[in-house]
């Protein structure tokens, strides 16, 4: 199985996100041999979409900017599972992670088709891939928080699976890694049971949110000057 790992987190291999996804690698490559790549946005030359649409009419499936998109997407296409990995900026996510996104279009196709839940451009090659989300916030709850990130995997992916995580600054925080090593092996468990079965659980996802450590010492220590 080709994985693609997708660090869109200005901290590159600093980021406590990233601390999730290689835990959530950990436990999958319990169930399955992966050859895994990750791309670190932040590291990329990459300029954004001009919205010219040459890779759709002139030039199909490839982009007339010449960067390092070409090789990413060359990784993307033939990746079997895309886990995307970042903190949650601004209620989204952060900027170079967007202008990789924005930078796909070659990978779907100019034609409008409807579907049930509306008209979307289907994708220029025929292959399945599952779709992960892994994403920590500074907030120590997900709800109402996340809601316009995971509109916009829903638009893009359909299906895909979510693991969010509040108080994601104790990731990199030494001295409470008492809570961080807990949430950490769980998430590893989260990635031996997608393996598995192919998604999570609502039991585990809903776990998975909940704080690391509790609320009001969160914030007392969060909001200590």
């Amino acid at each position: 199985m080709k994985v693609l790992v997708l660090n869109a987190s200005p901290k590159g291999n600093d980021s406590g996100t990233m601390k999730i996804t290689e835990s959530f690698l950990e436990g999958h490559k319990k169930i399955h041999e992966c050859e895994v790549n990750t791309i670190d946005t932040y590291s990329l030359d990459i300029k954004p979409c001009r919205g010219c649409f040459e890779c759709w009419h002139k030039t199909p499936g490839i982009c007339v900017i010449r960067d390092d998109m070409a090789e990413c997407l060359e990784i993307l296409i033939e990746a079997d599972l895309i886990i995307w990995s970042f903190p949650l900026y601004h209620f989204s996510m952060p900027a170079k992670g967007k202008m990789f996104l924005e930078r796909t279009l070659p990978t779907i196709l100019p034609e409008l088709v409807k579907t049930p839940n509306g008209c979307v451009h289907p994708g220029r090659y025929d292959k399945e891939q599952k779709v992960v989300l892994i994403s920590s916030c500074g907030f120590y709850n997900t709800e109402h928080n996340y809601e316009g990130l995971l509109k916009q995997f829903e638009l893009l992916y359909q299906d895909y699976t979510a693991i969010l995580c509040a108080e994601g600054p104790l990731l990199n925080v030494p001295e409470v890694s008492y809570f961080s090593e807990q949430y950490l092996e769980s998430a590893k468990k989260a990635g031996e049971e997608y393996a598995k079965e192919g998604k999570l659980s609502e039991e585990t996802k809903k776990s998975l949110a909940e704080p690391m450590m509790p609320i009001d010492m969160y914030l007392e220590n969060t909001n200590r000057k």
